[in-house]
């Protein structure tokens, strides 16, 4: 199924990424769109993290992967708990926190050092336009960090509504 793992990287609009509790030295950024695993995503203050960001068309998102360097899972800042919120209002941390996530699931240690791909439910992940990714837990430091994250999936439907013309009923004349 080579659908499956076709990342989408390309399809996010770059100037609508937002990460609450980002370090700005360690932005978000970082861990979509370079492959050097020593220039990470960083939280600030704690391990938590909610980055959102638009797609730039609807999305069929079937999985995702986070990669970190195997020194920073064994030394506890490898994300471990996170919720995936497909076309939700934009949330705050507090949001994120009590919100139930489309997806939910927990990465373990060998999952972020090799990158492996988490399958989500497609029919919940289908045309999405904005996604929001929630890192509740880490493996124990007080920062969380994010090597590389991928987002897998396809091109939704996309239907451009300005093309459309309005329709009219002719009406016969009145004889």
């Amino acid at each position: 199924f080579l659908i499956q793992f076709l990342s989408i990287i390309d399809f996010i609009k770059k100037t609508s990424i937002e990460c609450l509790n980002e370090d700005r030295n360690f932005p978000f950024k970082n861990a979509l769109f370079q492959t050097n695993l020593e220039m990470f995503c960083s939280s600030l203050d704690d391990h938590e993290l909610l980055a959102k960001f638009n797609f730039v068309q609807p999305v069929n998102l079937t999985g995702v992967s986070f990669k970190l360097l195997e020194k920073d899972v064994i030394e506890g800042f490898g994300p471990k708990k996170i919720k995936l919120f497909a076309d939700a209002t934009s949330y705050s941390i507090g949001d994120a926190e009590i919100e139930n996530g489309t997806q939910e699931f927990e990465l373990t240690k060998s999952q972020l050092i090799s990158g492996e791909c988490i399958d989500l439910k497609m029919v919940k992940f289908k045309n999405v336009n904005f996604i929001q990714i929630y890192i509740s837990e880490n493996y124990g430091n007080e920062n969380t960090r994010i090597g590389k994250i991928n987002i897998y999936g396809e091109k939704g439907d996309f239907v451009d509504i300005t093309k459309w013309k309005p329709y009219r009923e002719e009406k016969p004349p009145l004889s």
